[in-house]
């Protein structure tokens, strides 16, 4: 069984789904507590959590590597674009004003 947990956390991490299905032997006299599956189920059900869980964290860790860091790149570029505009448009309104105040000396 413990031969399987490379396996099982592969297809998770890649999104996969998991049905296992096992038997231990054929008790002559029928079901009985030694060739019971619960120790294992129990096992493969925290193996199956820590798996799901390692690959959601994989996934928000890929989610912040490819989208939001490059949104924050491209939010500061903008952000460095506003500011130099902002700052032509002062300079502008300088010379803009400065241009209608000699204007009004030629008058």
């Amino acid at each position: 069984m413990r031969a399987t947990i490379p396996t099982l956390h592969k297809i998770i991490a890649d999104g996969g789904s998991i049905i296992l299905m096992s038997h231990l032997g054929r008790p002559k006299e029928g079901p009985t507590e030694k060739y019971s599956l619960k120790q294992q189920v129990k096992q493969k059900r925290e193996i199956t959590i820590k798996a799901y869980q390692d690959s959601f964290f994989k996934n928000i860790i890929e989610y912040n590597t490819k989208v939001v860091s490059p949104m924050k790149i491209y939010n500061q570029g903008l952000s460095e674009i506003i500011q130099k505009l902002d700052e032509s448009c002062h300079e502008i309104a300088k010379i803009n004003q400065q241009m209608q105040e000699d204007f009004e000396k030629l008058k």
